[in-house]
């Protein structure tokens, strides 16, 4: 089916009838009127004898137009934004052409409307400072029931291959379309093209109030005389970035005798540079990422950020607005609400950011880690105990003790009564003084002394010598290992995993205004939610930790999670010297938490955001970015020269010592009390 042309719905003049006739074809043209009428409607618009009267050429070929744009930008999809009350019939043609349409309509709205849509959208724009319309629509919200992330969420729209097309009156259009971009609607996939078909249109003052680097066309009528003199009935134009001077529509083309003339078949080349535009710059405030800097009566970034960003400004070209600001969560919303372009700083890639913003090509890889204080030496008292364990010690006890009890029982075979035959005469009888003899004479093989009293038995003997055989055995073990266990360095154990907190009894402190707050709330590990559940919660907005809780970390049982760009910083600054070198007071946990990537943020269906992502990729591949690293030392805890023994490792020997005297004391006095009461 093809529509008719609109030169062709012309009405021919009536001929000349006799009077008895005119009734009869009065009724007859009055019906093919009618009929001719219905003919030329196309799509909703009257054609021919009916079109209104400022219809010029340029409007009876903006199908054409149209079709011919969307063919020279390989377009298989069309958004058509336009006002409610207009229409100008090209709906059917780009059907007709095959090329995929979605139409919203703006409609009027009162002031009560007004009011109710406007709290549904975020940044309620009104028209370009000093452009004044006269379509009734100035202040006015557009599309406010339109859900504006249909761009860049729908997957079934190939964003390279769709156009945005702002059709309607010239005022209308030059208030609509800055809305419709200060919103995101249009991302660095997408081309705009911009078709006025009524009233006149500074294309300057529309660049101007664009954001930079939209691919934008405009298709413009231009005057009736330059069209009558066989000129172009229409210029396109494209948004070019001009050094000095931003973004202006330039010419690329000329619609002439029903096609499109092309200066060059790329109309809207990839935007390489920004020719020295302004950009809104925003930094987090004290942070040691990047800073600025006073030299010279210039500003200077400082940081390793700021040197990223230095040369990312030589190679894209553009001047920064720079402002800090004193929280991550200040700098997100600010993203949010398209106040900035660009957030220079270290954000997580956290999903509820992402709702809200995107994130630019990764730079930093980073586990996280806690931090606690660096692992001291230690005085232990019991230290000559501690070459053998407690069980060891115990099992050593206890075969002494057997041993000294069977040979009590082995010690004589006379008249089976286990007595020695060396003992007077005086205490033969006495059973009890075989014991203590046996029970010496065992014990004494420890510190090798022999005894003038030996078993009669062969049995006792045998039990004696396997004694000797043992007591040699542990004590040259003993003081084989002595010298090789003092020359190790006895260090306090400090955590290095969430496991060892939890074991150790450490409690970990967070910092609610950074990401890992949010990973540590839904971490799907148990040992984390075990030490977040008693974890102590600051908040802070900066970027630095306030005194206190270093000096909890150093004195108690706390570990802190901060940000990975400052945990090298805290490392440097809480130091002791020793000489001119720097000795690291605190250290990160061998063990990490979990992994973050990181980069810049830039608002939603941002058209800069190509340009970084670039220069990040090219950064990170050729190892460009120069990352952090701590140059703190940790502390030698190994000593090459030998030490003294301090009364701080002897002092176990001393105590045992007094508890022997103690023992020795209480036994005199028990057994002085005892005769006491013998005698009484």
């Amino acid at each position: 089916m093809s529509y008719p042309r609109q030169d062709t719905c012309r009405r021919l003049p009536p001929p000349k009838l006799r009077w008895k006739h005119r009734c009869v074809v009065v009724t007859l043209v009055i019906s093919l009127a009618h009929l001719q009428v219905a003919e030329c409607k196309v799509d909703g618009r009257m054609r021919g004898v009916d079109a209104p009267v400022s219809m010029t050429a340029w409007m009876k070929s903006l199908p054409n137009i149209l079709i011919h744009t969307l063919h020279i930008l390989n377009a298989t999809n069309l958004i058509i934004m336009s006002p409610g009350d207009f229409d100008t019939g090209v709906e059917g043609s780009i059907w007709e052409d095959g090329i995929t349409t979605e139409i919203h309509r703006h409609a009027h709205l009162s002031n009560t409307e007004w009011t109710n849509s406007s709290s549904s959208v975020n940044i309620p724009l009104g028209p370009p400072t000093g452009v004044a319309g006269d379509d009734g629509v100035s202040g006015e919200l557009f599309f406010p029931s339109v859900n504006w992330r249909f761009l860049y969420e729908r997957v079934e729209l190939p964003r390279h291959q769709t156009v945005v097309l702002v059709l309607g009156p010239a005022s209308w259009v030059l208030h609509a379309a800055p809305q419709l971009a200060s919103r995101g609607v249009f991302g660095p996939k997408e081309t705009v093209v911009v078709a006025p078909v009524s009233g006149e249109l500074s294309s300057n003052h529309l660049s101007s109030s664009l954001p930079l680097a939209l691919r934008l066309l405009l298709l413009q009528e231009t005057p009736q005389a330059q069209a009558e003199a066989g000129r172009c009935a229409g210029l396109l134009k494209a948004a070019q970035l001009v050094e000095g001077s931003g973004p202006v529509m330039r010419s690329v083309g000329c619609w002439y005798s029903g096609r499109f003339h092309l200066r060059s078949h790329h109309l809207l080349p990839s935007i390489k540079t920004l020719n020295g535009a302004s950009l809104n710059v925003s930094i987090p405030a004290a942070n040691n990422e990047i800073t600025v800097e006073e030299e010279g009566g210039k500003q200077v970034l400082k940081g390793y950020l700021g040197r990223l960003l230095t040369n990312i400004m030589k190679k894209v070209n553009f001047v920064p607005r720079i402002t800090a600001r004193p929280s991550t969560q200040d700098n997100v919303d600010a993203l949010a609400s398209r106040e900035t372009d660009v957030v220079i700083m270290t954000l997580s890639m956290l999903p509820a950011r992402a709702e809200v913003m995107e994130f630019s090509e990764w730079y930093w890889i980073h586990n996280t880690k806690f931090v606690t204080k660096v692992p001291g030496l230690r005085d232990d008292s019991f230290l000559l105990f501690q070459i053998y364990l407690w069980q060891t010690w115990c099992v050593i006890t206890g075969l002494m003790v057997v041993s000294a009890t069977v040979l009590a029982v082995t010690w004589s075979r006379e008249h089976g009564r286990g007595q020695p035959h060396h003992l007077p005469t005086a205490r033969e009888k006495s059973i009890r003084n075989t014991v203590c003899v046996a029970f010496t004479t065992s014990f004494k093989t420890i510190i090798f002394k022999s005894s003038k009293q030996q078993p009669g038995s062969a049995a006792g003997r045998v039990v004696l010598t396997a004694t000797w055989l043992v007591a040699m055995v542990v004590v040259a073990v003993y003081t084989g290992n002595l010298t090789a266990f003092l020359s190790i360095p006895r260090v306090d154990k400090v955590p290095n995993s969430v496991r060892d907190l939890l074991d150790m009894g450490y409690t970990l402190n967070v910092n609610d205004a950074f990401s890992q707050y949010q990973k540590m709330k839904t971490s799907p590990i148990p040992d984390q939610q075990r030490i977040f559940k008693k974890a102590e919660i600051r908040s802070h907005f900066g970027f630095s930790i306030p005194e206190v809780y270093i000096n909890r970390t150093l004195s108690e049982r706390l570990a802190l999670l901060v940000n990975n760009v400052i945990v090298d910083y805290l490392l440097d600054h809480y130091t002791t010297h020793v000489g001119s070198v720097r000795v690291c007071r605190l250290k990160t946990s061998t063990e990490p938490l979990f992994l973050e990537i990181g980069g810049f943020g830039f608002p939603k269906n941002s058209l800069v955001k190509p340009l970084f992502d670039d220069i990040l990729v090219w950064a990170r591949s050729t190892r460009l970015v120069d990352l952090p690293h701590s140059t703190c030392v940790p502390a030698d805890l190994w000593d090459e020269e030998g030490k003294a023994l301090s009364m701080g490792k002897m002092g176990g020997v001393f105590v045992l010592w007094a508890a022997g005297v103690g023992v020795a004391c209480l036994a005199f006095l028990a057994e002085t009390v005892f005769q006491r009461l013998q005698k009484v």
